[in-house]
């Protein structure tokens, strides 16, 4: 499925950002994209669920487990092109400082 694909993309792009010294650049084949895939990465899964004895129902969990965004920005500052040229522009100046 998609969200598969893109959670997969999101995992390496984890890998990655803890491995490789300096930047990342990810590259997406348009805005729309890029905006649906960033929505994915910043969404907070649950923890999953720890079963409870005596086959009652797993107890649920309140705790969310940290988005792939979060993960990155353990290792990298994310900086988000948009279309905005200006904005786009102080961005890059702002990531060479």
């Amino acid at each position: 499925s998609e969200e598969a694909t893109v959670r997969a993309y999101g995992e390496l792009l984890i890998q990655m950002a803890e491995s490789v010294p300096d930047g990342l650049v990810a590259f997406f084949p348009s805005y729309l994209y890029m905006e649906e895939v960033i929505r994915m990465w910043a969404d907070r899964p649950n923890a999953a669920r720890r079963p409870t004895s005596g086959g009652a129902p797993p107890a649920p969990q309140s705790r969310r487990l940290p988005s792939v965004l979060d993960r990155v920005l353990e290792h990298k500052l994310v900086y988000i092109e948009t279309p905005d040229i200006v904005e786009t522009t102080l961005a890059l100046e702002n990531y060479k400082r």
